[in-house]
């Protein structure tokens, strides 16, 4: 059988594995802290033992992504202008406990996910959120956060420095009041400043709209960024998921420019640049569904990724493990080489009504929660 017809072509995750080794690598030689070395220094020596038991699991049948993102409330302190996160949980009216969260985690580390990032609502925002992932301190945790609630926990960032925060920004002062509250982008970076005061090893995350795509791209922006203490910088494509607010999505040369110019900045600048979902080709397409990442919500519904909220299996009641043997996701990952992305970021969304079907719902969430 044709491996590119059925999609499960080969070379990708081998791809995808090593350029994540190399960014933790990248990681590793930016952060200057004697612990935050210590802690990288022993996840990255481990990766070559995690990848080669996602690959026993493969052989098994079930896919392990390398990265697994989990949306880990839906509360938040702030209104944003089209944030996805808000139209992408608004079916769920329940948060999995923090025992759940802390056992899924767990299992993640067990069954070979290489990185955790934890995203929302506003992770500060849940008393033990942070404190839960901290102490699996054998994986790396990506904290994305609005940044306005990180100086209150500057203690536990300082003693956990496997927790990574990210902090959110638009671009210039004007373009972040404007999308995420005035007074916003001063708080910020204050905190930002705060950080590196603290020595912490942090990053920022920039939402890249057909409006700000220059600006976010400019080389002294970026250079602006690092004096300001950032060692990463994520580059996220506006998914226009939000009907109500503008719609702003790259158009296709504009993404060209962000896959071109990210990598450019990454040489410029020494910080670790990453485009999401960036260019995905060199993987042989989306890499969502366990192929490279996959998201658990709030509730604890896994699904294919943040864009795209439907579920058949949850990590909650299911387990980890059982719930990625989803056919939900399995018939993504066959059928992945058919995503085409409209117009708007994402292949997952701008397929919504397919996936809708897949998962046997037309709602938001599926078996997601309640």
């Amino acid at each position: 059988m044709d491996d590119k017809k059925t999609g499960m072509n080969q070379p990708a995750p081998s791809l995808w594995e090593s350029n994540l080794v190399h960014a933790m690598r990248t990681a590793f030689r930016l952060s200057s802290h004697p612990d935050s070395r210590k802690i990288l220094g022993a996840i990255m020596r481990n990766q070559a033992a995690t990848a080669a038991l996602r690959h026993r699991l493969q052989k098994e049948g079930v896919t392990v992504p390398a990265i697994l993102i989990i949306s880990a409330t839906t509360a938040c302190n702030l209104r944003c202008s089209g944030c996805y996160a808000g139209v992408c949980s608004s079916g769920i009216r329940k948060e999995m406990p923090l025992e759940s969260l802390d056992r899924i985690i767990g299992e993640a580390r067990e069954l070979g996910v290489s990185l955790i990032m934890i995203a929302g609502g506003e992770p500060f925002l849940r008393p033990g959120l942070l404190e839960t992932a901290a102490r699996h301190r054998a994986l790396p945790v990506v904290v994305f956060t609005n940044g306005t609630m990180v100086s209150e926990r500057m203690e536990l960032l300082s003693a956990h420095r496997n927790l990574l925060p990210v902090v959110s920004l638009e671009g210039s002062a004007e373009e972040t009041d404007r999308r995420r509250g005035a007074g916003v982008y001063r708080q910020v970076t204050e905190t930002m400043q705060s950080m590196r005061e603290s020595d912490l090893l942090f990053g920022v995350s920039l939402t890249a709209t057909a409006g700000n795509i220059d600006s976010v791209t400019d080389p002294g922006y970026a250079v602006k960024l690092r004096e300001l203490g950032a060692r990463m910088v994520f580059y996220v494509e506006y998914v226009p998921a939000d009907p109500d607010a503008p719609q702003e999505p790259l158009s296709a040369e504009q993404k060209a420019t962000l896959s071109r110019r990210f990598l450019k900045l990454s040489r410029q600048t020494g910080m670790l640049c990453v485009a999401f979902p960036g260019d995905e080709t060199p993987y042989g397409g989306c890499l969502a569904s366990g192929r490279g990442f996959v998201h658990i919500n709030a509730a604890g519904g896994l699904e294919p990724c943040p864009f795209a909220p439907f579920s058949d299996r949850n990590a909650v009641t299911d387990g980890l493990l059982e719930a990625l043997r989803s056919p939900l996701l399995a018939e993504v990952r066959k059928n992945h080489h058919m995503l085409e992305e409209g117009k708007g970021g994402c292949a997952l969304w701008s397929n919504r009504e397919w996936l809708a079907a897949l998962a046997g719902n037309t709602g938001c969430c599926g078996k997601s929660g309640d």
